[in-house]
């Protein structure tokens, strides 16, 4: 589906908690896993062994970072909206991040199902 597209921030605002488009699936590979691990020096075993997560793990597969997941957010929600005013987007933090689930390798994830704005 086509990304949604705003002129500005207020446009953009006036969708609060409404459905945003659904986007691409992305499969978490297990290259993807490796170079976060490389980038953030996280390399426990259960992300970056697969012999032994299959054996050892209860998940029977290695696991993606936690702050994996939450680094591709950017990304998923970029393929459902786009306001044409902002220049450039930046993190401004996070509250409340919890992971209650874990992303076996080979899992499809994509965006949020509800507008993310909060206030």
């Amino acid at each position: 589906m086509k990304p949604l597209e705003f002129t500005n921030f207020e446009d953009f605002k006036k969708i609060k908690g409404q459905q945003l488009p659904v986007g691409d699936w992305y499969t978490i590979t297990q290259q993807m896993i490796d170079d976060f691990a490389n980038a953030t020096l996280d390399k426990q075993w259960i992300h970056i062994d697969e012999k032994r997560a299959e054996k050892e793990s209860p998940f029977k597969a290695t696991i993606a970072h936690g702050f994996m997941s939450v680094a591709m957010i950017s990304k998923l929600l970029e393929a459902s909206f786009s306001i044409k005013s902002i220049k450039m987007g930046l993190n401004y933090g996070l509250n409340k991040v919890r992971f209650p689930n874990p992303v076996p390798v080979n899992s499809q994830l994509r965006k949020l199902k509800k507008c993310p704005i909060t206030e």
